[in-house]
């Protein structure tokens, strides 16, 4: 919008601000009191930085929030986008409340250049000089942005008025713009702090606040944003105006908007009306997410015991998307290939990748957006929350999904990141935008989920439903932190304990280690053996962190023991150091499991008898619990606990297991130990053990689909097959993956979709440049968004250096998606066939590495350093990188935990590799 804006404009308007409280003061301006002359600053922004502010100004706050004494209350923004150009204009007005006379206000702006800034209060308009400063723990570019005026406003209600200027993004944040199909599209990505690149504001998750917001694009693009369109005017300059309804309360994380040329395809009308939003050509492929999200809205509906809170709910599939997919309210944004799918084609992993992160975000429009957190150290409140609603609604939705099954892997892995000195808490202190981005992390997400589990086991599904009832319902609108959850949980339980259990989780790092044992002795009655299992508590600690630890915990701990042939449940509260549980019945069981369902957040340890009697009583495990004895007995190679070689001796005693989740798990381990134990010279021998422990099962499955499968022998498949492939070299099962990928490149629609993307990444293992280039074409011209991320992961699995540095040409070059770095930037890093050839790449190729991949996801690259083994690697290439990237916002946390990753992993090299060679060359196959 232009700097002067006539009064006899803004009359014109007044309808559409008069809900925001804005009408009377800007009236005023327009009578009695004349509204002073602009102020240019956009010319002394750069300047200003370095000046030292007015006296006037409060100094930074150490806690990263901004001063007090200024409340939003409503933002009117006007915004003119032209995804062509390198910069977008726009206009804001801030009502606000002063709680005191001021001369300065501090809010978020970053990389705007203000053209006029304007405060009104009590009917007195005056200039506002305009001071970009760093934030208390910032790095780069200023976060805040004061304002000063000569005269004293407030208290009360007033306004804040600024024009400005900012660039489009470089990155995948903020205000961003995309180009696809030879069309110009403009996409925002606000959390946790990138909405002060988009216009001045009060950018904390604590101020919800309407937004009206009005789009101004060039004439043919449409535009899209949070709330229902009110009108849309063309104007003769060429240009078409959107207005949208104002929003409910929103933090600005979750304010979001989309410019361009759209397929829109409209989806059923309830529970609200749902539409996608899909690049020009792409609507076609949304038909199984739309069908997914109005059955998800629907169940969510039904647990809450609240309709869905907004308007109307747009998919929006954006074809350059840093996240997997955002939350915006009534406005979900998500990469392509998580939302449009061939419904003729898709495979299952993307069917469930759909389904679960349909599920994660709409679960957000109550958690996160209907109540937010009041500051980012609760993030979790998001979402751990969202994750664990979403098993729940995909295993309602489609019971075959077993989501919440799979949650149990995920919960395995986060507990090795747990473990690290490095970890973050799930309630970590947050005071600076780079910290908010850390905390968006595997602690946050899985942790959560699976605490979550184990207080929903704990206190029943029913009452922890209630309780989530009685939270939402106590904060809809507002905020809330975790204090007020665990007071709506103890409410509707009764368990005046709930908040000293959660704490003890969730503001401390770290996984308890249970050790249990069964102690029978006779009754004094007669009445039988009287059992009794015996718990003591520690910290689990890797074998690179010797030493005692003073941790403690508040356990939900349940065991399960055979009675008469069927496994009981039985549960307690671990309030101590040391715990009894006795046993009832007559006898002494056979076993026990010191972890029932595998729903407690904690490790085990048996004593060596015990241990014993176990094996003896895998085949009355669940499923959940045999993986849970490999799970614990790999996590006790990592502790020092248990040699490897005993670790592969035990998994030939699991030849007969059909589990998808158990065999997934043992891949996994036999993967970490191929990386961590196993030497060049070893590896033949490694291999054979591979292909004898899973071949047989392997051959059952065979390499083609068959009919009436399951999703679990699809998935168990695809487990089985991948370490066949990349751990046992196994040559039947190379040969077929390159039969199927032959047969995928010359008909992708005749190839089932499960096997293309099991085969393709393995028949490129050992490919030539033909099938690369072939490949390729695939990756740059893709019929759908999942052929595309097959091409790709199929280009990141060759081994052939020649072909390892094309895929690097391409990074560098920008023929490779920022977003597509993790398909293939990553593999090449951390395989261990490609990985010394990638750091050499990095290391002679940095500077332009570094212009071609933004520096969110640059700060990340020391992700390289934690897949190494070797301590003078990790040292070498951590002393390489770390300089380069430790400016950077949201790095230090990768710096710290990769170099503790790398370090961790050498020292079980440095104990392992020697015996585990001296086991595979007695025991060759």
């Amino acid at each position: 919008m232009a700097g002067n804006t006539s009064c006899a404009t803004r009359d014109r308007r007044r309808i559409w601000i008069a809900d925001l409280g804005l009408a009377a003061l800007l009236a005023a301006a327009c009578g009695q009191t004349p509204r002073a002359a602009p102020v240019v600053v956009a010319a002394a922004t750069a300047a200003r930085a370095e000046a030292p502010l007015p006296a006037t100004v409060p100094a930074p706050r150490d806690d990263g929030r901004l001063p007090p004494g200024v409340r939003p209350r409503s933002y009117a923004l006007d915004l003119t986008v032209d995804p062509t150009l390198p910069t977008f204009g726009g206009r804001a007005r801030i009502a606000v409340t002063l709680d005191g006379p001021t001369r300065a206000i501090v809010m978020h702006g970053r990389a705007l250049a203000v053209r006029t800034a304007l405060v009104t209060s009590a009917g007195v308009s005056q200039p506002a000089r305009a001071w970009p400063r760093l934030a208390a723990h910032d790095r780069g570019e200023p976060d805040e942005l004061a304002l000063t005026f000569d005269q004293l406003a407030g208290p009360g209600p007033a306004v804040i008025d600024i024009e400005y200027q900012a660039p489009f993004s470089p990155g995948l944040d903020g205000v961003y713009r995309v180009e696809e199909g030879g069309a110009p599209y403009a996409f925002t990505q606000f959390e946790p702090t990138d909405a002060r690149r988009a216009f001045p504001c009060f950018d904390e998750p604590g101020w919800k606040t309407p937004f009206s917001l009005t789009l101004t694009v060039p004439r043919g693009l449409e535009a899209f944003a949070n709330s229902k369109l009110a009108r849309r005017a063309d104007s003769a300059d060429g240009h078409t105006t959107f207005t949208f309804e104002p929003t409910p309360p929103l933090p600005t994380y979750l304010v979001a908007f989309a410019v361009g040329t759209f397929d829109v395809r409209d989806g059923p009308r309830a529970p609200a009306p749902i539409r996608l939003v899909a690049a020009r050509g792409k609507g076609d492929l949304g038909a199984l997410s739309i069908d997914a999200a109005a059955a998800h809205l629907t169940l969510l509906g039904q647990y809450f015991d609240r309709p869905y809170p907004y308007s109307k709910l747009d998919l929006v599939a954006v074809p350059n998307f840093g996240a997997g997919a955002m939350e915006n309210a009534g406005f979900i944004t998500f990469r392509e290939e998580l939302l449009l799918l061939d419904p003729a084609h898709a495979s299952t992993a993307s069917r469930r990748a759909m389904a679960s992160v349909i599920a994660h975000e709409l679960a957000h429009q109550w958690f996160g957006d209907l109540v937010t957190m009041a500051w980012w150290d609760d993030v979790w409140l998001n979402e751990a929350f969202a994750n664990w609603m979403a098993d729940k609604i995909v295993d309602q939705w489609r019971p075959e999904s077993r989501a919440r099954v799979k949650a149990i892997g995920d919960k395995a892995q986060v507990m090795a990141e747990d473990a690290l000195a490095s970890a973050r808490r799930i309630r970590n202190p947050v005071r600076s935008s780079g910290e908010a981005e850390e905390a968006f992390d595997g602690i946050t997400y899985g942790k959560g989920r699976a605490v979550l589990n184990m207080i929903e086991a704990w206190l029943g599904e029913d009452t922890f439903r209630d309780g989530l009832r009685r939270y939402i319902k106590a904060h809809e609108w507002g905020n809330a932190s975790a204090p007020d959850l665990y007071k709506a949980l103890a409410d509707a339980s009764g368990v005046r304990e709930v908040a000293a259990v959660m704490d003890s989780f969730t503001e401390q790092t770290g996984v308890p280690l249970i050790s249990a044992s069964l102690r029978c002795q006779p009754a004094r009655d007669a009445a039988g053996t009287t059992a009794v299992i015996a718990f003591t508590e520690r910290e689990y600690r890797t074998l690179d962190r010797a030493g005692p630890s003073e941790k403690t915990w508040r356990i939900p701990l349940c065991a399960a023991f055979p009675v008469a042939g069927h496994l009981q449940r039985r549960c307690m509260l671990m309030d101590g150091a040391q715990a009894e549980m006795a046993l009832p019945g007559a006898g002494c069981p056979a076993f026990f499991y010191p972890n029932a369902g595998e729903t407690g957040y904690y490790r085990f340890q048996l004593a060596p008898a015990d241990a014993r009697r176990l094996a003896n009583g895998l085949n009355q495990l669940s499923e959940q619990e045999r993986f849970g004895v490999v799970n614990n007995s790999w996590a006790s190679v990592w502790s020092g606990e248990l040699p490897a070689a005993s670790f592969l001796e035990l998994l030939r005693g699991f030849r007969n297991e059909d589990s998808r989740l158990v065999w997934g798990q043992i891949a996994e381990s036999l993967a970490e130990l191929d990386r961590a134990a196993i030497t060049d010279g070893a590896r033949p021998a490694f291999a054979a053990y591979v292909r004898d422990l899973l071949g047989p099962l392997g051959r059952r499955l065979g390499f083609t689909a068959k009919a009436g499968e399951t999703d679990d022998q699809k998935i168990l498949r695809d487990a089985v097959m991948d370490a066949l492939g990349n751990l046992g070299d196994d040559g039947w099962v190379l040969s077929q993956a390159r039969r199927a990928t032959d047969a995928w490149l010359a008909d992708a629609a005749s190839t089932d979709a499960d096997i293309a993307r099991l085969a393709v990444p393995l028949a490129a293992r050992h490919g030539d440049a033909a099938l690369y280039d072939r490949l390729l074409a695939v990756a740059r011209s893709p019929k759908t968004p999942e052929l595309r991320v097959v091409a790709l992961r199929g280009l990141a699995a060759f081994e052939d250096p020649a072909q390892v540095a094309r895929t690097l040409e391409l990074v560098a070059s920008g023929g490779i998606k920022t977003q597509d770095l993790r398909y293939t930037f990553v593999p090449l890093a951390t395989r261990r066939s490609t990985q010394n050839a990638t750091i050499a790449w990095i290391e002679g190729n940095y500077a332009r590495l570094a212009a071609a991949v933004p520096d969110p996801q640059r700060a990340r690259f020391m992700g390289v350093a934690g897949a190494l083994c070797d301590r003078e690697r990790v040292q070498s290439v951590a002393a390489f990188l770390r300089p380069r990237i430790e400016a950077l916002e949201g790095a230090d946390k990768s710096i710290r935990q990769s170099i503790e990753q790398g370090l961790r992993c050498a020292m079980l090299r440095e104990k392992e590799a020697p015996a585990t060679t001296q086991w595979l060359a007695q025991h060759r196959l």
